[in-house]
């Protein structure tokens, strides 16, 4: 299953969000859990990489101007757009205990103007849900979020092997998903049950630690100085 991770505002606000650099010059608060949560920081090192450079860069220079970007990026000595995005962004956020609080009690009925990073599943929905009282800001000049796969595995040790393999093979039909997911932005990776998926992907940084896998240990130096 592919879970999505976006940022989000209480509706009752009119801020929009249209370009990433827009989370680093808004005037309301952000919300991003740092410390103690390797998934983000594999969002931050998929920035660094050739591929979201050259989207972050475009972003910049289309919100600042033509050339705006690698003006940035040489004052401030970064290797590339994703280290300037970087600085910046994690400059702005706030750090807080948890993405499920960030979602339940930060952004929803936030006083003030907040935005807040986490899954879109931590938003409940029905009637009485969290998720039809917020906007996502999916749809931005860079990127729209960052989506990760969330794999089933079956323990060695059980004496149930296959009412296990049955329960994955469910897990991976539409009825299956369907009943799994505790809320939107949780679909299935197969791809005959969510055929749309190619499409809901487009814009999303994807995890992948082959890509970064050689700069790691660097990257994640330096993304702990920001907690």
């Amino acid at each position: 299953m592919y879970y999505f991770k976006e940022f989000a505002m209480d509706k009752k606000f009119d801020e929009q969000i249209t370009n990433v650099w827009d989370l680093i010059d808004t005037p309301s608060a952000v919300y991003y859990r740092k410390a103690g949560e390797p998934i983000n920081q594999l969002f931050m090192a998929a920035l660094t990489t050739d591929t979201w450079t050259q989207k972050l860069a475009a972003a910049y220079d289309a919100k600042y101007g033509a050339g705006a970007c690698d003006t940035a990026v040489a004052a401030g000595n970064f290797k590339n757009a994703g280290y300037l995005f970087i600085d910046g962004f994690l400059k702005k956020t706030t750090d807080y205990e948890s993405e499920g609080k960030i979602a339940s009690k930060i952004v929803v009925d936030a006083a003030t103007p907040v935005i807040g990073f986490s899954p879109v599943s931590k938003y409940s929905i029905g009637a009485e849900g969290t998720y039809n009282k917020v906007k996502f800001f999916n749809n931005m000049n860079g990127f729209n979020g960052y989506a990760y796969k969330f794999y089933t595995q079956i323990a060695k040790t059980t004496d149930r092997p296959y009412t296990a393999m049955l329960f994955i093979n469910y897990l991976s039909t539409a009825e299956g998903i369907a009943n799994y997911q505790e809320g939107n932005g949780v679909y299935s990776t197969n791809n005959t049950v969510q055929q749309d998926i190619d499409s809901l992907l487009n814009g999303f940084v994807m995890e992948n630690y082959a890509d970064v896998k050689s700069d790691w240990a660097s990257i994640v130096k330096l993304l702990e100085g920001y907690n």
